[in-house]
């Protein structure tokens, strides 16, 4: 199944190696949705191929389930590393509109067009609100915060405690964390609360 979804992770690992975003990989995305189509079309034939009737109800012959359902684990996990990747990408750049209402042009060439016009509708939004409720909202969220930026909600400080490290992790806004025996990360409660109970990490400090 790696082998399978090896391109749909490789783009959250690129999210994880950049420091803001990394170009938005079009490519890859398309590479996966061929994929996806590719999947379903054999899970297709595959039921197809092996369904039969025994006494007037409908069977899949033994043999080739374990192979159906490779395909069906294969399209869920594309599908969720698809969302964590642009469910990412989208919420770095609600951050960036509480810093700035103009992308910055060596941020903007990272973006595909339909993020940037994401940008803009989501500008525009906050910007009407803002007026309707007569209240800036930036100002706001810079004062809660003490900087720039969207407030962070129950970030902990975490050591990680296990043997030879706890391995690597999708956070909950798509991006991936390497949590290697010793080091320490600063992340939202629900990415490490089941760790936390299970000793693999340890909470240093927290939460905001």
């Amino acid at each position: 199944m790696d082998a399978y979804a090896a391109t749909s992770l490789e783009l959250l690992r690129s999210l994880n190696r950049s420091d803001w975003l990394p170009p938005y990989d079009e490519n890859a995305v398309e590479t996966v949705f061929k994929e996806q189509r590719t999947h379903v079309a054999e899970f297709k034939a595959l039921y197809e191929a092996g369904r039969r009737e025994v006494d007037g109800v409908e069977e899949i012959e033994e043999g080739i389930k374990p192979i159906m359902s490779l395909h069906i684990s294969t399209l869920h996990r594309n599908k969720r590393c698809l969302l964590a990747y642009q469910n990412h990408r989208t919420s770095k750049l609600r951050d960036l509109r509480f810093e700035t209402s103009v992308i910055p042009p060596h941020l903007k060439k990272q973006l595909s067009k339909q993020e940037i016009e994401y940008f803009k509708e989501y500008d525009s939004l906050l910007e009407s609100y803002q007026r309707s409720v007569g209240v800036s909202l930036t100002s706001f969220v810079g004062g809660l915060t003490g900087g720039d930026g969207c407030p962070s909600t129950n970030m902990i400080e975490v050591r990680v405690t296990k043997k030879g490290g706890a391995g690597e992790i999708v956070t909950d806004d798509g991006g991936t964390v390497d949590l290697k025996e010793g080091t320490t990360h600063f992340l939202k409660r629900g990415d490490v609360e089941r760790m936390i109970r299970m000793g693999e990490v340890e909470q240093v400090r927290g939460g905001v």
